[in-house]
């Protein structure tokens, strides 16, 4: 419709030139007699006419715009005399030497046109350029015409994209009275679009336009009409163009064949690129590179046989033997779906066979090649080969290995790089010896970089500032703050300065606001420039240290470059958010889109990882994912986005975002597995939600129309052992055949030990035949899977044993929790313990913090005893005693000695950012081992720790800024008043009546209920239980464990 609506501006015009339409059967062009574009020029009275025309076809809507630009004057033009043309010329020289912009400004305009018309739009940008003094060039007029056309591809009405094709004109109405040439960079943007278009009628009246404003324009408007053709899949006019080439005697016969054979290889038409290769000789053409693109399309095409004929005719013409080794390259480089190995045979054996000598521009091609595909291996054997033939190596093909090396994790490989280096007696640069040192770093090989410094000097390369940040950095991600500022003295031992580089990596690992602040000033002292990396290390510095006022105070440095404003920002925002400041964070990024910028993707999806479960975090997080526009970026947060979903039990948007997700990447079927993949590793991972991955796995088969693969099976089915839920267990075993998948070794395991888990011996011993024993390691995880269930038997049968032994005996087994740092303080515990009268016996679990007490005693009592012995606070986990709660938060503690010292034993509730259930018992764990701290109560939806212990509460914020790397907050307690604490202790010192009364009343309808669960077919027994005091019946439904893999059930083979 946009084509249709636009071919209006030429509809009429096409009428009033008769030789076009009545040669609509040749092409435009003929080169045989040169006239097809001749027959474009029209009498004068036609011109007069076609201004009405346009003006009469024309949409009303743009009456107003199309008398401004008065397309009859230009048009009306083309008809005049050549020596006004010539006059015209000479005046627009005149005016370009006095006027046209030199071109080092050329490239600074073009940069401003194209911000002015993409913020104010092309017309207004016409406007303003027009009011300038001096006159606009050539270029600057073809960056506004691309402008306007790119506007109208990508308007979606008709009516914008005819406006925007509307100001094209103009403009190019104002270079034509200018007098400027209408060379390829004026007239292609017109072109392309109506090629793109269809418009061909259109096409073919605006090339006799172009052809009489400039005739030396004729080969390249070959190339377009080809394309044309091509374009619209006209076989006939492909044809004839063909034909015409081929009776053409012209002198520019070779450069329309090289354009019509440009855009045929292009096109991949294979009939018509044999033809014109029959007919003109290959190795006359004039640029090598058009050679090599004509030998990478026979190379797509498959056609081996007329490449080696060409081949053979450039090694018996006068060209080097090193351009037919290139073409080699160019065409093996073309065959698709080639593996690395195949194209380097197929590169050795063409050599061999048509007996021509490889060259080292074609083997670093080669080399360039293998390193894109990071086949390093490879390509280092190439490098040994050329060695061999007696061909050098260039230093651009080793930093390519280098890179690779780098990408590909393949670190150990630099050594053998350096021994290629000193074997081919190569020289090095200052980058070659970064790159080597930066692979020995990341390797932890520091040795080797220590010596390739030292090798410096055989080498006559002298050591840079950059050599040395390399090691820095290595030590720094090591933690390994001294060795890395022994690193920085190295280097002013050896008159190297430090650059912004290095004071940014300073920065970042500095562990007080005074280190940041020192160097800091050493920086701006040595006159160096903070660049946007050192404003970025000062304000991921400055929040880890807690100075996030200081962080957000870095902003405001007036030496920040503006085009990184935007850029250190994010960083800001992104810092904020990895350290629990969410607030700020998104503050800040406010703040960003009020001033019409937008988020690094970085730092978007910084802000959707720390995402809390609140009303408010579903709401921001739709909105946030769909600011990234960067592809990878966005299936990066896309996947965040759904994990948080996860986390937080949201199916519904989790549904949502997998079907954006699917959308994206539809073509991509391996990078939606492995996200899908992902996220039931999560689900496995994390826990309770089993029956969340189960819904999931039901949406993705009914609404997104997809087949979950082998590895979402067995992430779920692991997930099922670790709930110890057989139903679910079985489901998932029955979704492997739903989807065509067959069992194998892993699914075998996984069912084996959810059998195991669930206490069905019977169906494990049979399912266990089945499993492979073939591949290693299989027996030893049966047999441990074996050994965890009759421990857990073992365990259950002990319970009861203890549970009937305290029932008669009155023995108890008393657990306490306490948190024990070593296998000493163990021993030091258990000893006491036993001496106590009526202790029977003591396990100690330290790994659990648990201690087990069993005999006839008080738990209160050993309770306390264990308090004196660790100094710490003892819960009593079990059998639960009454105790009485004191009211008061803050108990006095006055230990009797020479010196009375006074120890207050308080609860601090402190605010911590906690990132998930890890980072919640991590932090439990590492306050417990401070010998203030008795014990810590977590509270992950209000981020918050309730500390008791009699540790100061400014200690215990230091504590957790230096050892636990956390910023904290101390909430202050709120004030209660002295009633309510009266009536409280008062209502604790009453007795809880009710409470007695019910379990009275529980004990007394005790009950003997013998359950069995048997095994049939379809059976359900149903046996009524009377209660000893006669009381109503009820009904015990006894429901048989399904025998899936039971030898007496005739069925079990068919589910396996």
């Amino acid at each position: 419709m946009k084509a249709k609506k636009l071919s209006s501006i030429f509809a009429s015009a096409r009428i009033k030139y008769k030789p076009l339409s009545a040669s609509a059967t040749k092409s435009l062009y003929s080169p045989a007699d040169d006239a097809g574009l001749k027959s474009v020029s029209a009498s004068e009275d036609s011109s007069g006419q076609l201004s009405s025309i346009l003006c009469r076809d024309a949409s009303p809507h743009l009456q107003p715009l199309e008398k401004e630009l008065d397309l009859s004057s230009w048009i009306s033009d083309l008809s005049h005399s050549a020596n006004d043309l010539l006059t015209r010329k000479e005046v627009s020289r005149e005016r370009r030497s006095r006027f046209c912009l030199s071109d080092k400004q050329v490239t600074g305009v073009d940069k401003l046109l194209d911000m002015c018309a993409s913020r104010l739009g092309t017309e207004v940008t016409l406007l303003v350029f027009s009011k300038i003094k001096k006159e606009t060039g050539i270029k600057e007029c073809n960056a506004l015409i691309k402008k306007c056309i790119e506007g109208a591809r990508i308007a979606t009405e008709e009516v914008a994209a005819e406006k925007h094709m509307q100001l094209a004109f103009k403009i190019f109405k104002s270079m034509k009275e200018q007098g400027f040439p209408l060379e390829e960079e004026t007239y292609g943007p017109f072109l392309e679009y109506l090629i793109d278009m269809g418009m061909t009628k259109d096409f073919c009246f605006l090339c006799g336009v172009i052809k009489n404003g400039n005739p030396s324009s004729l080969t390249r408007l070959g190339y377009y009409e080809m394309s044309l053709w091509v374009r619209v899949n006209h076989e006939e006019k492909i044809q004839g163009l063909c034909d015409d080439i081929e009776s053409f005697d012209g002198v520019n016969k070779s450069l329309l064949q090289e354009n019509y054979l440009s855009v045929l290889c292009e096109s991949n038409q294979v009939k018509e690129i044999l033809r014109l290769l029959e007919s003109m000789d290959i190795t006359k053409l004039s640029s090598p590179y058009f050679v090599a693109r004509i030998f990478k399309c026979l190379g797509r095409l498959l056609l081996e046989s007329y490449a080696e004929k060409l081949l053979l005719e450039f090694k018996a013409c006068d060209c080097a033997e090193g351009n037919t080794s290139n073409l080699i390259y160019s065409y093996v480089d073309g065959i698709p779906n080639l593996a690395v190995e195949d194209i380097i045979s197929k590169f050795r054996n063409l050599h061999t066979k048509l007996e021509v000598t490889p060259s080292s521009a074609s083997y670093e091609k080669l080399i360039i090649y293998c390193c894109d595909s990071l086949q390093v291996h490879a390509a280092l054997e190439l490098v040994d080969e050329m060695f061999e033939l007696g061909l050098t190596c260039s230093l651009e093909a080793l930093h390519s290995v280098l890179q690779a090396s780098s990408e590909n994790c393949d670190f150990n490989l630099v050594h053998q790089i350096y021994s290629v280096i000193k074997r081919g007696n190569l020289k090095p640069n200052g980058e070659t010896f970064r790159s080597m040192i930066n692979l020995c770093v990341k390797m932890k090989d520091y040795e080797g970089a220590y010596s390739m410094l030292r090798d410096l000097e055989k080498m006559r390369v002298t050591p840079t500032t950059a050599m040395y940040n390399a090691i820095m950095v290595g030590y720094f991600r090591e933690k390994n703050m001294s060795r890395g500022l022994k690193v920085l003295k190295e280097m002013k031992e050896a008159n190297l300065q430090p650059d912004s580089q290095t004071f940014s990596h300073l920065i970042t690992n500095c562990n007080s606001e005074e280190d940041i602040n020192m160097y800091y000033k050493e920086m701006k002292q040595s006159g160096i420039h903070a660049t946007k990396q050192v404003f970025m290390a000062l304000i991921n510095a400055y929040a880890a240290c807690g100075q996030f006022d200081k962080a957000k105070q870095v902003l405001s440095d007036k030496g920040i470059p503006q085009k990184s404003f935007n850029e250190i920002r994010s960083v800001l925002v992104q810092a904020l958010a990895s350290h629990g400041q969410l607030s700020n964070a998104f503050n800040i990024y406010e703040q960003i889109k009020e001033a019409g910028c937008s988020l690094e993707p970085k730092a978007v999806i910084s802000l959707i990882e720390h995402l809390q479960s609140d009303e408010v975090a579903l709401s921001r997080l739709l909105p946030l994912l769909e600011t990234v526009k960067d592809p990878n970026y966005w299936l990066d947060g896309c996947l965040r986005a759904i994990l948080y979903c996860v986390r937080y039990k949201h199916l519904r948007t989790a549904v949502n975002l997998l079907e954006q997700l699917r959308d994206q990447v539809c073509t991509d079927e391996l990078a939606l597995e492995v996200i899908f993949d992902k996220v039931f590793s999560f689900i496995a991972e994390s826990e309770s939600s089993l029956q969340f991955g189960l819904d999931l796995l039901h949406a993705m088969k009914s609404e997104l129309g997809l087949t979950p693969s082998r590895k979402c099976l067995d992430f779920l089915l692991h997930a099922c052992v670790s709930a110890k839920d057989l139903q679910s267990s079985i489901f998932v075993w029955q979704e492997y055949q739903a989807a065509g998948l067959p069992y194998n070794t892993l699914s075998f395991l996984r069912m084996y030990q959810a059998l195991l888990a669930s206490g069905d011996r019977k169906a494990a011993k049979v399912l266990e035949h089945r499993i492979p024993k073939d591949i290693p390691h299989v027996q030893s995880i049966i047999e441990a899977s074996k050994e965890g269930a009759k421990e857990k038997d073992h365990k259950e049968d002990k319970a009861k044993d203890e549970k009937k032994a305290k029932e008669k005996d009155g023995v108890i087994t008393a657990v306490y929790k306490v948190n024990l740092h070593c296998p000493q303080c163990a021993r030091e515990i258990k000893k006491p313990l036993i001496s106590i009268q009526g202790v029977h016996n003591v396990e100690v679990e330290r790994e659990k913090g648990e201690i087990k007490v069993k005999g006839d005693f008080d738990p209160t009592k050993i309770q306390k005893r264990l308090e004196k012995l660790c100094k710490k606070k003892v819960e009593l986990v079990s059998p639960k005693v009454q105790i009485k709660e004191s009211t008061t938060t803050e108990t006095i503690v006055v230990k009797e000695s020479k010196t009375k010292e006074v120890a207050i034993s308080r609860t601090t509730l402190v605010k911590v950012h906690m990132h998930c259930h890890k980072c919640e018992q991590d932090l439990k764990k590492k306050l417990l081992t401070n010998k203030g701290v008795h014990n810590v109560r977590t509270d992950m939806k209000a981020q918050t720790l309730a500390v008791e212990g009699t540790i100061d509460p400014e200690k215990l914020v230091s504590y957790l800024r230096k050892k636990v790397h956390k910023h904290a907050e101390i909430i202050p307690p709120k004030q209660e008043k002295k009633d309510e604490t009266k009536e409280k202790e008062k209502s604790s010192s009453k007795p809880p009546e009710k409470k007695d009364e019910k379990k009275e009343k529980e004990s007394g309808k005790s009950t003997e209920i013998v359950t069995k669960v048997v095994e049939a077919k379809e059976e359900i027994k149903v046996v009524e239980v009377k209660t000893k005091e006669g009381g109503a019946p009820y009904f015990i439904h006894y429901v048989y464990a399904p025998q899936i893999f039971s030898d007496e059930n005739p069925n079990a083979c068919s589910i396996m």
